[in-house]
């Protein structure tokens, strides 16, 4: 009886036709989970940058709570004189003529859930972005009278759709007058709470939605550094 060297056409088409399979049920999760360990590194590295930036403001201009322009709507003149020196800037823009924050190309930050409307009034977006970080894009801002400045940060700026908050585009929130860096939204709440509530509003869930002028999904930023820059299983991914 001769050995058999070689497979048939048919085997191999099938052997094929296997690994295709495999591949095409695989490699959607492989790169799922690669984009979610990428995000979670680039937030962390944007987190260092964004407050490297103000600790180097605070070496020149000393405490934060001495900064001139707290008004809402000096927002702008804030962020320029504080914030700007201090990053390899593109371009920047008071956005005093577009509040959807894409004045100068830079998406809204859509809710979870879908929704984009921005809640109450809120100062003038000013709009920074960036050359050679992790963080594309800072949108500096305030609402009504808080004393807070708020930040979006920006991992990845589409073309094509909006940014998604706790993938795309984080919120951090500065109030001057308490601390010296800026901090995830929710960070003092527990990682519990931002993912399944009761919170009132910004909790990293599409229902958590209300009057504070946080919208779902302001909070991830939160979950994942709780997690220890990581995007866990139970992350609404």
């Amino acid at each position: 009886m001769k050995k058999r060297n070689a497979f048939t056409l048919a085997e191999v088409l099938i052997t094929l036709g296997i690994i295709g399979i495999v591949a095409a049920m695989t490699l959607p999760i492989i790169v799922e989970d690669y984009r979610k360990k990428s995000t979670a590194e680039s937030l962390r590295k944007a987190y260092a940058e964004l407050n490297s930036g103000l600790q180097m403001a605070i070496s020149d201009y000393g405490d934060i709570k001495n900064w001139d322009y707290s008004d809402p709507s000096e927002m702008a003149l804030w962020a320029e004189k504080y914030i700007q020196p201090y990053f390899k800037v593109l371009k920047a823009q008071d956005c005093s003529t577009n509040r959807t924050f894409s004045c100068i190309g830079v998406p809204m930050p859509e809710k979870m859930g879908g929704d984009y409307r921005p809640y109450g009034l809120f100062s003038p977006p000013y709009i920074i972005v960036t050359s050679g970080g992790a963080a594309k894009a800072f949108v500096f801002y305030k609402y009504n009278y808080y004393p807070e400045v708020r930040v979006f940060v920006y991992l990845n700026l589409p073309r094509k759709s909006k940014a998604i908050r706790g993938r795309d585009v984080f919120l951090f929130v500065l109030n001057p007058s308490k601390d010296n860096a800026f901090k995830p939204f929710g960070i003092n709440y527990s990682r519990e709470t931002l993912l399944k509530g009761p919170i009132r509003a910004g909790g990293c869930f599409k229902e958590s939605g209300g009057p504070d002028y946080y919208g779902p999904g302001d909070g991830c930023g939160a979950v994942i550094m709780l997690d220890g820059w990581k995007i866990a299983k139970d992350y609404p991914w």
